[in-house]
């Protein structure tokens, strides 16, 4: 394991318990604000709904995706050289049968980052299909859904893969936590994982969730291929269609996109707090990549 270093914790990342609120606060504002030294792990292969509380985030200038609202996704069926930083789906199901989305960043050598239960934020290698034994002896069966190149600009994207190490150790060694059971220290998310490695200041300008205070991995999916959750129902089904891409993701896209609700949205003049949450699955199909 690599020396801790001193990093700014994103400040709308920390998850934090009753207990430790004044700590996380603490944390959240100094400017020398330790995210993790050697602890271990954030989450490794499975969550149920995600993390604790985390702050409003702070907005980055537009762009940090594309230009254009038609950039081309680039989509993979697993790990491969130069594909470090790329963003991984799968379905996993735990113990209590319930499958549910988990989200993970690729790392050199057919590996993965992620925040699982009971193992927290650790390194392990990539399973396209199998079970997964968590430190406390449950059992997990993964299926991976589809990877997705996060940054369509080239110097977005060697930016990301030449800080990715730093970015992760960062996070090595935080808990894993969801809003089901209470936290007694700071803990995440694999969503807040993936969304600190990816964005570490702050979440672009034009990154918009489908709910007013939550954050989940259906809004980060949308966001990486493109697809407004605040646009009108035939934009986002334009878009869609335009995507290529395996028929799993365009399915999810299109199940994602059905349960929104065409609505104006609330103005957004003085945000609220927002949660990051992995929904369970609603439409459990078994896929095979």
């Amino acid at each position: 394991m690599v020396t801790s270093r001193l990093v700014t914790m994103p400040r709308h990342f920390i998850h934090r318990s009753s207990a430790l609120a004044a700590l996380a606060c603490a944390l959240a504002f100094s400017p020398l604000a330790q995210a993790n030294t050697s602890r271990s792990a954030d989450r490794a292969v499975a969550s149920k709904t995600s993390a604790k509380v985390a702050r409003a985030p702070a907005r980055a200038p537009a762009a940090a995706r594309a230009s254009s609202p038609d950039f081309p996704v680039v989509t993979v069926q697993g790990t491969g050289p130069g594909q470090a930083g790329y963003v991984h789906y799968f379905l996993i199901t735990g113990p209590d049968g319930q499958p549910i989305h988990h989200v993970a960043v690729e790392i050199d050598g057919q590996r993965i980052v992620s925040s699982f239960p009971d193992d927290g934020v650790s390194i392990t290698p990539f399973v396209r299909n199998g079970a997964v034994t968590t430190s406390a002896g449950k059992v997990y069966e993964v299926e991976h859904l589809y990877g997705i190149r996060p940054f369509a600009d080239d110097a977005a994207m060697r930016t990301l893969q030449r800080q990715l190490d730093t970015r992760v150790q960062a996070w090595l060694g935080v808990p894993y936590c969801d809003e089901l059971t209470p936290a007694r220290e700071l803990c995440v998310s694999c969503l807040s994982l993936a969304m600190g490695v990816l964005y570490p200041e702050r979440l672009p300008a034009n990154f918009k969730g489908a709910q007013k205070n939550v954050y989940t991995t259906e809004d980060l999916l949308m966001y990486l291929v493109g697809v407004p959750v605040d646009a009108p129902r035939e934009t986002r089904a334009k878009r869609i269609a335009a995507l290529g891409g395996p028929a799993s993701l365009r399915d999810d896209l299109v199940r994602i996109s059905g349960d929104l609700v065409d609505t104006p949205r609330a103005a957004e003049a003085a945000p609220t707090p927002r949660r990051t949450v992995d929904l369970p699955k609603r439409v459990v199909s078994r896929r095979r990549s």
